[in-house]
């Protein structure tokens, strides 16, 4: 005969009427049940999760177009999230660190990855992404390491980014900058480390190549597809930036 829930407790009282023709009287049981509060996900609070068979998630969150950075609590995909694709740090050498796509756009927890937004996606409290079922712990660790690089998860709110690396876009361009004085994190997004003297602008590359650059622009002038390639100083060198290079004794321009 009525129901009252309480949303600061998650407590669900139900009153149930019953008839006892006998007596002619009115009987009443009331119930009460208790849900797990949901665990709530935005850019004001530290993520903190123990680890849930079931689990009511509720996340706010604004993705900017292109590529960002994300670390979850829980296992989700890029479809759910609205996204292209997603790519996972498979390895890294001396001047580039090597992402491939993730089979499936399959998210797995506490783990870092890159994600790509053909438009801008704004969770809001009004319409925010929702999601039911096992959460993980999220004290876990959540570094994945190709040495000399880890990538590492974020839990954290204004998490300061003195002394790591975050990815930064540079003429269509994926490369990773030292976080200056001042500059902060949000939660369920990561960060790279590195003792690498030099690391700052290393490049990124997607599935073996630098965003901006493709084979065609490279052979454009017709040079041998195996031909070494140098800059203007005369440097041999095996990863492209935007500029100018010799290759095969004629001029290309990476745009």
């Amino acid at each position: 005969t009525e129901e009252k829930y309480d949303p600061a407790t998650c407590i669900l009282t139900i009153k149930v009427e019953a008839n006892d023709i006998s007596v002619n009287a009115q009987n009443y049981t009331i119930y009460k049940v208790q849900f797990k509060k949901p665990i709530t996900i935005s850019d004001d609070q530290d993520v903190r999760t123990t680890g849930d068979d079931n689990a009511k998630v509720i996340m706010t969150r604004t993705f900017k177009k292109g590529w960002n950075t994300i670390c979850l609590p829980f296992s989700t995909t890029a479809e759910a999230l609205g996204a292209a694709k997603v790519q996972e740090l498979t390895s890294c050498t001396n001047d580039l660190i090597n992402f491939q796509s993730v089979e499936g756009g399959n998210m797995k927890w506490n783990t870092p990855y890159l994600i790509y937004f053909n438009e801008g996606k704004a969770f809001t409290s009004e319409n925010p992404f929702i999601f039911a079922g096992k959460v993980t712990n999220s004290n876990e660790s959540t570094g994945v390491t190709f040495l000399p690089i880890t990538m590492r998860g974020n839990y954290k709110v204004n998490f300061s980014m003195k002394g790591y690396y975050g990815v930064v876009d540079q003429d269509g361009v994926q490369r990773i900058m030292s976080g200056g004085e001042g500059a902060t994190l949000g939660p369920c997004r990561a960060y790279f480390q590195t003792s690498k003297a030099g690391a700052n602008g290393m490049l990124i590359s997607f599935d073996g190549q630098t965003t901006g650059i493709t084979s065609a622009e490279l052979n454009a002038e017709g040079a041998a597809e195996d031909a070494p390639i140098y800059n203007l100083q005369g440097v041999r060198v095996n990863h492209l930036t935007k500029g100018v290079y010799i290759k095969g004794g004629k001029k290309i321009i990476v745009k």
